[in-house]
């Protein structure tokens, strides 16, 4: 929950429409770094109970999630994404690297990448691209692990994301 959240719940409005990201449960405990950031998730969570909103998450997932918490409201899934131009590039013509584009949090399961990278023992380069709170985690155990053809990108442009799925030879979710 941002403090724009509450500012809106705090307006006379009769309806509202809230943009879902995560719905953790009892889990905030489980997936958040410090007691507070999940005491916060977990109150933020209370929110979603509210009659008269209207949500939007950004996956089915989510909307299970929410589900769970409130089964009348009205929930529309708009799935995220990159648009890329029409244009068609032959898989021939990338660059040999796969991309894993995603935020890094421990539900995109970028740690299980990072063991099945080492066991495949391939040469070729895996771009992780993206932020989030498990970056630093992920650096150390990809260190850890010796997976020198990993390579962390970080936060990339809107312009970058494009760049790099027309130039990956393939493209990972491992979520």
């Amino acid at each position: 929950m941002y403090p724009v959240h509450l500012y809106s719940y705090a307006q006379p409005s009769p309806k509202k429409i809230i943009l879902v990201h995560e719905v953790f449960h009892d889990s905030a405990f489980k997936f958040n770094s410090s007691n507070s950031v999940a005491v916060l998730n977990y109150l933020n969570e209370q929110f979603y109970r509210i009659p008269s909103s209207d949500y939007i998450a950004n996956s089915n997932s989510t909307k299970n999630r929410l589900r769970m918490i409130n089964k009348t409201c009205t929930i529309e899934v708009i799935h995220p994404g990159v648009s890329l131009p029409d244009e068609t590039v032959s898989v021939s013509n990338r660059d040999d690297f796969a991309l894993c584009l995603t935020r890094l949090g421990i539900r995109k399961n970028i740690h299980r990448l990072l063991d099945s990278w080492k066991q495949i023992e391939t040469d070729i380069p895996l771009y992780i691209a993206g932020s989030g709170n498990m970056e630093s985690s992920l650096k150390r155990k990809s260190d850890e692990l010796k997976l020198d053809n990993v390579k962390f990108l970080g936060y990339v442009s809107e312009e970058k994301k494009k760049e790099l799925f027309r130039s990956a030879k393939f493209y990972i979710l491992p979520t």
